[in-house]
C-alpha cells in the first residue's frame, strides 16, 4: 500500500481494534496446542516445530515426535524465552506491536472474552 493511500485511509476510514487478555491468550494456546489435541489446520506444523525445538533447549536434548509433554510453567518459560517480538508467535505477540495503538487514532477499542 502506497504511503498516501495509508494516510488517506487512516485519515477518513473508521479503525476499529479488539484486544484480549493477554493471560487468557496465553491459556487458550496452551489449552489448544501445546496439549496436543490432534494438531489441524496450516499452522498445525508450524507449533509442534516451535515448540519441539524450544522444549530441546529447555531439556537439554532433542526430542522426538510426540515427546514434547509439556505443563503450563515449561509452557511460559518458553514464551518468556522467546523475547524477540518480531519473530513471537501471534498468539502472544503483544498488541502494540502489530496494531500500533500509539500511532494509530483508533475509533473503536473492543475487548475480545470468551
Amino acid at each position: 500500500l502506497p504511503y498516501g493511500e495509508a494516510v488517506r485511509r487512516l485519515k477518513t476510514y473508521r479503525k476499529a481494534m479488539f484486544v484480549r487478555n493477554p493471560v487468557a491468550r496465553l491459556l487458550a494456546v496452551f489449552r489448544d496446542i501445546v496439549t496436543f489435541r490432534p494438531a489441524t489446520g496450516e499452522n498445525a506444523f508450524q507449533y509442534t516445530s516451535f515448540i519441539k525445538t524450544r522444549m530441546s533447549r529447555l531439556v537439554g536434548f532433542a526430542l522426538e515426535p510426540g515427546q514434547v509433554n509439556l505443563t503450563l510453567r515449561s509452557f511460559l518459560r518458553l514464551v518468556l524465552l522467546h523475547n524477540n517480538v518480531n519473530k513471537m508467535d501471534v498468539h502472544w505477540q503483544p498488541f502494540w506491536s502489530t496494531c500500533s495503538p500509539c500511532s494509530v487514532q483508533y475509533d473503536y477499542v473492543g475487548r475480545h472474552e470468551e
